[in-house]
């Protein structure tokens, strides 16, 4: 679930990015991948701090202005972050880029969990809280266990 949405999200991108002059065409893949990233990143912020209600009404498309949003407010800071480290845009260009793109390229994700076409039924609110959380679980057990079964024992 999580990579599909990744994959939503850098489809639309690489389009938007083609040309753009401050980010590098070598480097546009990398960002679209960034800014699916920054999307997923922020739908397991929302629910690892428990707005469940905030999470189901932004992509139930329920959250009205998206640029107002707290949690599209948190992925367009972290895209920004993001665009900063792998371009070297300055903080101003690389908010500025990241405030215009992904509202949109989340407004793309929406559509696919309030779509009815068969092709979107795996986009399903239920299903990206069992995913999202089951990785979250899996992450807290890999830092309990820091490196590996292997250093409990000194190998």
């Amino acid at each position: 679930m999580l990579d599909q949405i990744i994959n939503v999200v850098k489809d639309q991108a690489v389009g938007q990015l083609m040309g753009n002059a401050d980010v590098p065409n070598e480097k546009v893949d990398e960002v679209a991948g960034a800014a699916g990233e920054s999307v997923v990143d922020g739908l397991k912020g929302a629910l690892g701090s428990g707005d469940i209600s905030g999470l189901t009404s932004l992509l139930g498309g329920n959250a009205g202005d998206l640029g107002s949003n707290n949690i599209v407010q948190g992925m367009v800071s972290n895209f920004a972050g993001k665009l900063t480290g792998l371009t070297g845009m300055g903080g101003d260009a690389s908010s500025s880029l990241a405030g215009g793109m992904l509202p949109g390229l989340i407004q793309s994700v929406i559509s696919k969990f309030t779509s009815s076409a068969p092709g979107d039924s795996a986009f399903d609110v239920n299903s990206l809280m069992a995913s999202a959380g089951s990785n979250m679980l899996a992450d807290k057990a890999k830092d309990l266990l820091g490196g590996g079964i292997g250093d409990l024992f000194g190998k």
